[in-house]
């Protein structure tokens, strides 16, 4: 697992968000006693605060050169936050209770997602050309793989004895059937554990 950091860019965030996110900071890392800035730095990041929040709102109801001097601002606020939450960063050394005291937004852990619900249902067509058939799985956020097992009618009585395909994508193409045959098919979803649920069996006549 990665150390726990507070974020760092905020490149992304509204002009509001940002002008909140800031204030809220400066605030906190007044009152924390767990960090230590150079002299004037806190109050050098107070300064580019404010003089974004005034520049946004000239900006409102003015014209290029308004524009201009609150998008010049809002580079500055960025880069003053930039260089305050690095220091945070460093001096918190991933401890928690030190970074929730700056204030400052923490980066999310990646959800883990063990496994996946079998799929209850799975759409099965005929390809463009003969001996052909396309399978659909319901898509699903943050699988893995999608995992695909097919095998004529009737179908060995063990999953391992059928044919299988590994797919990054919901839907998948298998050629190369036998015309007029049966074709049983089955899927499941792989998680961060490796474990696949597969679903029920659904068929389909190769054309």
């Amino acid at each position: 697992m990665e150390r726990n950091n507070v974020i760092t860019n905020y490149k992304g965030y509204t002009d509001n968000e940002l002008i909140d996110t800031s204030r809220i900071g400066h605030s906190s890392l007044k009152a924390s006693t767990y960090f230590i800035f150079p002299e004037g730095q806190l109050n050098a990041f107070n300064t580019c605060i404010t003089t974004f929040a005034d520049a946004k709102v000239k900006a409102g109801n003015g014209g290029k050169i308004e524009i201009y001097a609150k998008n010049v601002a809002r580079i500055n606020l960025e880069n003053e936050l930039t260089d305050i939450t690095r220091m945070v960063n460093q001096q918190a050394k991933g401890d928690l209770t030190v970074l929730k005291s700056s204030g400052f937004p923490l980066y999310k852990e990646p959800e883990s997602y063990p496994e996946f619900p079998a799929p209850s249902i799975i759409k099965l067509k005929s390809g463009i050309a003969h001996g052909e058939i396309v399978v659909e799985v319901p898509a699903v956020k943050r699988t893995r793989m999608y995992f695909i097992y097919h095998a004529p009618v009737p179908v060995p009585e063990e999953i391992k004895d059928w044919n299988s395909i590994l797919s990054t994508k919901h839907k998948a193409r298998i050629t190369g059937l036998t015309p007029g045959t049966q074709q049983a098919v089955r899927a499941g979803y792989i998680g961060t554990n490796g474990k696949i649920n597969l679903s029920e069996i659904f068929t389909i006549y190769v054309q």
